[in-house]
C-alpha cells in the first residue's frame, strides 16, 4: 500500500503547522471513531471542508500523504462539520451578500458528496472521521485520543 501511495504523490505544498491545543474548560467526548483508531501514535491529518469533498486534484490529500510515507506514520482523514458556520439560519450567512449559506438543496448536495467521499477513502483503505461540532474541538479529540499531530494538511482559511 505504501508502493501505491508513492507512485501516485506528487511534490506537496508546505504543510500547515499542527494547531495549538486550545485550553477548555468543558470538553466535548471523542467520537467512537476517534477512539477506535486511537492506536495510530504520529500522524498526518487532511482537514477536509464542505467546499472541498473530493479527493482528485486534492493538494493537500497528496501532501499527507507523501509526508506520512516519508516520515514513515499515518494520515487521519477529519471532516468537521461546523453548526456555527453552516447549519443555523440565523447565524450562518454567507460573507458578501449575507444569504443564508445552507439550504435543503445544497444541504442534500453536502451530505451526497460526504457519503462519496467516505466511499472513496474506504476504498483506498481509509476512514473519514466526521466530528458535528466546533473544529477546535475535532482537532482536541484527536490530541486527548493520543494522536501526536505531525501537520495539518487544507485547503485555503477557511
Amino acid at each position: 500500500q505504501q508502493q501505491q501511495q508513492q507512485q501516485q504523490q506528487q511534490a506537496p505544498p508546505a504543510a500547515a503547522p499542527a494547531p495549538q491545543r486550545q485550553q477548555q474548560q468543558q470538553r466535548v467526548p471523542a467520537p467512537a471513531a476517534v477512539a477506535r483508531v486511537a492506536g495510530a501514535e504520529r500522524c498526518h491529518v487532511v482537514w477536509y471542508k464542505t467546499t472541498d469533498l473530493r479527493i482528485d486534484d486534492h493538494a493537500p490529500l497528496r501532501a499527507a500523504h507523501a509526508a506520512a510515507v516519508v516520515e514513515g506514520c499515518s494520515v487521519l482523514h477529519v471532516l468537521p462539520l461546523d453548526s456555527t458556520l453552516w447549519f443555523d439560519p440565523n447565524k450562518c450567512r454567507s460573507r458578501e451578500a449575507r444569504l443564508p449559506r445552507l439550504g435543503p438543496l445544497r444541504a442534500r448536495f453536502i451530505l451526497e458528496a460526504i457519503a462519496d467521499l467516505r466511499d472513496s477513502l474506504r476504498a483506498s483503505g481509509h476512514e473519514l472521521l466526521v466530528w458535528l461540532g466546533p473544529t477546535a474541538a475535532a482537532f482536541d479529540a484527536l490530541l486527548d485520543a493520543g494522536y501526536d499531530i505531525a501537520a495539518v494538511h487544507a485547503h485555503g482559511p477557511e
